[in-house]
């Protein structure tokens, strides 16, 4: 069974976090900090924006 290293639970919450400070964090620091896709960052970003109403743009 694979084992991501890096959970999407965990972008997530990282995320999130960002999203609270004063300065959210780019697109490309998304995607640097996980070492993803941009089309993965993206997916995250609509998911949190559309199922958690988290404040994105």
């Amino acid at each position: 069974m694979f084992i991501a290293s890096r959970p999407p639970i965990r972008r997530m919450a990282w995320l999130q976090e960002r999203l609270r400070s004063d300065r959210g964090p780019t697109l490309q620091e998304f995607m640097d900090e996980f070492e993803i896709s941009e089309r993965t960052a993206r997916r995250d970003i609509v998911f949190l924006r559309d199922q958690m109403n988290a404040p994105v743009e």
